[in-house]
């Protein structure tokens, strides 16, 4: 999911020597992290203040809105932190897990946006849609339209490999969260050219879904995500999450935190 990329590209600023100087510092870190930023705000809680220079932070809150990180504008997003303690010596390492909530709001402009630029398509070009009569297609064209009551519509073009036949897809489904790692595809219905598909079959095709995008493929990397609430308006999707990124997480290596910096 594109919100962890966002989301720990942030938390491994707040621990770098620098996060610790000032809001303003703070601020112009985070900024860093975005293309473009519409509207910021940062605040560092901490008593005693000297506990800065001991790399020791009590919450930092963050708020935002009219974040851009291609292929991705974020209406807004919300950022709290537990304690963060690190060691500010030769090599950065944190003494504790690192731990926040997070608040992201995604608009319907915001995602058609997003589904039409060429990192969607190649995610969607990597998804195992199985086979439909001995023939494997791709996705082309997507569209997802918001529902009120949690629903999504899901309406694209299914390419054949190597031929130009073309079939059109109308999915409609409900969307809730299983165990706080893995969206789940509630009452799923589909047609293909106007007919529709036997439940089974889009069944099967939602269930492989929500399988590749499972949170708990993270956690061997160290880090554990978990969605607390998910909620879908005709107008936008409202998502509240629980980060934690442990001290021996890889993805706190100096490799990995200078990658994000120069890919910003």
């Amino acid at each position: 999911m594109e919100f962890l990329t966002i989301v720990l590209s942030i938390l491994i600023g707040l621990v770098s020597p620098a996060g610790f100087v000032s809001d303003r510092v703070l601020e112009s870190e985070i900024r860093q992290q975005f293309d473009s930023v519409e509207d910021l705000q940062v605040r560092i809680d901490n008593r005693p203040t000297y506990q800065l220079l001991q790399g020791r932070v009590d919450r930092i809150r963050i708020a935002g809105s009219g974040l851009s990180i291609d292929p991705l504008r974020i209406a807004r997003l919300e950022v709290e932190t537990d304690s963060i303690a690190v060691d500010l010596g030769d090599e950065l390492e944190l003494e504790e897990p690192l731990q926040a909530g997070v608040r992201i709001v995604l608009t319907q402009a915001d995602i058609e946006q997003a589904l039409r630029s060429p990192q969607i398509r190649d995610l969607l070009d990597d998804l195992n849609l199985g086979e439909f009569g001995g023939a494997e297609y791709q996705i082309r064209n997507p569209r997802l339209q918001l529902l009120a009551g949690d629903r999504i519509r899901l309406r694209a073009v299914l390419q054949q490999e190597g031929s130009s036949e073309r079939l059109a897809i109308d999915l409609q489904s409900g969307i809730s969260v299983v165990s706080g790692r893995q969206l789940q595809f509630d009452s799923p219905t589909a047609t293909l050219n106007g007919d529709r598909i036997p439940d089974r079959l889009v069944a099967g095709f939602a269930s492989g879904i929500s399988q590749q995008f499972d949170l708990q493929n993270f956690e061997e990397s160290g880090l554990t995500a978990r969605i607390l609430q998910l909620k879908i308006s005709e107008e936008q999707i409202e998502l509240a999450a629980f980060v934690r990124v442990e001290p021996e997480s890889e993805l706190l290596s100096q490799t990995a935190i200078e990658s994000l910096t120069t890919a910003r």
